[in-house]
């Protein structure tokens, strides 16, 4: 993620917004879901500490159909 990117992710967790991506090692970057392609169908991935900071309530329904959820620290 880019220097603005970062800052927008970061304006974007001060205000409880979602932030969904769609490359590699974005979770780590404070996104909270990114889609992945695996084998030609579309899947996604958590962050459940970036919901945290967000101030965000994932569904359990959600999480249990996401490709990989990253647990808060």
């Amino acid at each position: 993620m880019t220097a603005p990117n970062r800052r927008l992710a970061s304006a974007a967790q001060a205000r409880s917004a979602l932030v969904v991506t769609d490359f590699a090692d974005a979770l780590a970057r404070g996104s909270v879901i990114n889609f992945v392609v695996v084998d030609d169908r579309v899947r996604f991935e958590v962050s459940l500490d970036a919901a945290e900071r967000s101030r965000l309530k994932l569904s359990s329904r959600m999480l249990s159909v996401a490709l990989k959820v990253l647990p808060a620290r």
